[in-house]
């Protein structure tokens, strides 16, 4: 586990290396959007269902499930479940949706501590659309902070992921999830981990991280 003072220690690598961050759920807090999208879909008369227990829904996230693959556990039918997962996917990335996002706790002072230290930053995330994503960094006012950004497929994430890392060679790779654990590993980049994001502490320990940090 890494201990002691995050921004400090973060800070203290070298003007001459650089740190790569994930975006969801390691820059900004998406559980809200994911579940308010969860929320309008399951209100639809396609699916009619009034009674949710989100918070056991994002749980079974947070411990490796898909979307669909949640809903399930929840005794959701098939049928409805690839119904609601697929429009799930549809409008996650809409901007009115996007606004929901905030940034986690102490990400502004981690940034603005790098830019002091000279150090450069990259953001390497996967979204379907470039365009909203770069908007979403400009209202959230951290475009400033980067030196670049890579957003890569989705459906895709962890091969071209480990292809930017691996051009990149930044000191240190920090996401939330295995696939960004994955992605540092093939592409050997020192990896630490944000349980405070899409996966929970006990989830990212049982896939082999040893350096988690609960939040910035």
């Amino acid at each position: 586990m890494l201990r002691g003072n995050t921004v400090n220690s973060l800070c203290s690598i070298t003007k001459e290396n650089s740190l790569a961050f994930d975006f969801d759920g390691t820059l900004v807090n998406c559980k809200t959007r994911q579940t308010e999208v969860l929320r309008s879909i399951l209100r639809r008369k396609e699916c009619n269902i009034l009674q949710f227990n989100f918070n056991k829904w994002w749980k079974y996230k947070t411990n490796g499930s898909s979307t669909f693959n949640a809903l399930v556990k929840m005794k959701v039918s098939g049928e409805i479940a690839k119904y609601i997962s697929k429009s799930w996917i549809d409008i996650i990335e809409n901007p009115e949706w996007l606004d929901l996002d905030k940034l986690s706790n102490n990400v502004i002072p981690l940034l603005s501590q790098l830019k002091k230290s000279d150090n450069s930053t990259f953001i390497v995330t996967a979204r379907k659309s470039e365009y909203l994503f770069l908007n979403q960094i400009k209202k959230l006012s951290i475009d400033q902070y980067f030196n670049k950004y890579f957003v890569v497929d989705p459906n895709q994430s962890r091969v071209q992921k480990t292809e930017i890392l691996q051009k990149l060679k930044p000191s240190i790779f920090i996401g939330d999830t295995e696939n960004d654990f994955y992605s540092a590993n093939e592409s050997g980049v020192k990896f630490i981990a944000v349980s405070s994001g899409q996966r929970s502490k006990q989830f990212l320990l049982n896939q082999g991280i040893d350096l988690i940090i609960d939040s910035f």
